[in-house]
């Protein structure tokens, strides 16, 4: 597990990497942004709460993640969501540090969101 490690960031390669898990848990880290290659992995749950979170690459959606937890970070907008956002069955507990977060309008509301 990589929680509770005062992460500051994620190594560029980290979507290169061939991880033998169904979630990875990034939570209560220092994180303030993920590479652009975090979207390359392949993981059922990714957990990036309690981390200082302030953007998420364009592309977040297309992951292969099925859940989201992004909750207690520093996010004011999320990107947009397209056709690929299909696969993601539920994002929870999206922001409730921060209610004010402008969410696209094509959001349906019954969808929660080392060196190499």
């Amino acid at each position: 597990m990589l929680d509770h490690n005062q992460l500051q960031s994620l190594p560029e390669c980290i979507g290169e990497l061939d991880w033998r898990t169904s979630q990875l848990e990034l939570g209560y880290n220092q994180l303030s942004s993920l590479p652009m290659s975090f979207t390359d992995l392949q993981i059922y749950f990714v957990r990036l709460s309690n981390n200082q979170l302030t953007t998420l690459p364009f592309d977040f959606w297309t992951m292969h993640a099925g859940s989201f937890d992004l909750s207690n970070n520093l996010l004011t907008t999320l990107p947009s969501f397209g056709a690929e956002s299909a696969r993601i069955t539920e994002l929870y507990e999206l922001l409730t540090a921060r209610p004010t977060i402008k969410v696209p309008a094509r959001v349906n509301a019954s969808r929660s969101a080392t060196e190499c």
